[in-house]
């Protein structure tokens, strides 16, 4: 993992740049936003190990707290199952269909 000032370790295969526009669109700040945690961190929506992709419309902007959650089950739906398409643009939200989307 290529370690940057800004998010620490980036998931294999995102640039820096590709890290810097995503936290441009999400204003550098958490996309679950609240009580937030920690330094931001690049997260897949749809899991590499899940098909997904490193395109910037498949990474959201979390803090470690969030993004804590998501991996370990207890978060607000940040993540895809492998039979869900990645997003086509930057979600504000959770991806339609996703389980407990709003």
């Amino acid at each position: 993992m290529e370690e940057t000032e800004d998010f620490g370790a980036l998931p294999e295969g995102v640039s820096e740049e590709v890290a810097e526009e995503v936290a441009e669109a999400y204003h550098y700040r958490c996309a679950v936003g609240g009580s937030c945690e920690g330094r931001l961190q690049i997260h897949h929506v749809k899991p590499r190990g899940r098909g997904g992709s490193n395109r910037r419309a498949n990474l959201v902007l979390l803090c470690q707290k969030h993004h804590d959650d998501e991996h370990a089950g207890k978060g607000h739906g940040w993540i895809l199952g492998s039979r869900d398409p990645e997003p086509d643009e930057f979600p504000s939200k959770r991806p339609p269909g996703m389980k407990g989307a709003r």
